[in-house]
């Protein structure tokens, strides 16, 4: 008897042991997952793309045979491609709202409101606006030296300070046309 009841119980606590690691959660959690494997991801396994909705309005998508990520289109020609998305009307407010910002860059010494850090804008033409919002220089750098625009508005080739409208330090100007031609100032 004492046989048959040892072995009842240990049946019965081996069947809840299985039955307790079978309850694994396999689920991705909207608060959170821990105790998540190499193997654990969030995506598809499947040929198709994931999709990003808010509103009943696709906003971005994540093909499946590439990495591209289309932020604002369904079909994504780069790694990142922006698109802007123009809503008629957001959620929670009335009337249109005229924000052409495809891309805003803020750290936290330059704040984070709409007219901080420095962005990339559609304008109502085709042109596209770089925009530096903090009174500070922009700056393309290469490898030994670069381009700086103060915000004064004046213009560095070579120095980060220019004193002029356009300032060159250290180097010559190259004007062509046809024949190759150049024209060096020097120092004053």
């Amino acid at each position: 008897m004492m046989k048959k009841l040892f072995f009842l119980i240990f049946s019965v606590s081996f069947l809840l042991e299985i039955d307790l690691q079978a309850q694994v959660v396999t689920d991705w959690q909207l608060r959170g997952n821990s105790n998540t494997l190499p193997s654990d991801f969030l995506g598809t396994t499947d040929c198709m793309p994931i999709v990003f909705m808010t509103n009943n309005t696709e906003r971005m998508r994540l093909l499946s045979d590439k990495s591209f990520l289309g932020i604002g289109l369904t079909k994504p020609y780069a790694t990142l491609h922006l698109h802007l998305q123009m809503d008629p009307k957001p959620c929670g407010e009335s009337g249109y709202h005229p924000d052409r910002k495809l891309l805003q860059l803020t750290t936290p010494e330059t704040g984070n409101a709409f007219n901080q850090g420095f962005s990339i804008s559609s304008l109502i033409s085709k042109e596209i606006l770089l925009q530096q919002h903090e009174p500070a220089n922009f700056s393309l750098k290469g490898l030994l030296g670069g381009v700086t625009i103060a915000p004064s508005g004046n213009i560095g080739i070579g120095t980060e300070q220019p004193l002029n409208k356009l300032h060159i330090k250290d180097g010559s100007i190259l004007i062509s046309k046809y024949k190759l031609s150049w024209v060096k100032f020097s120092q004053i």
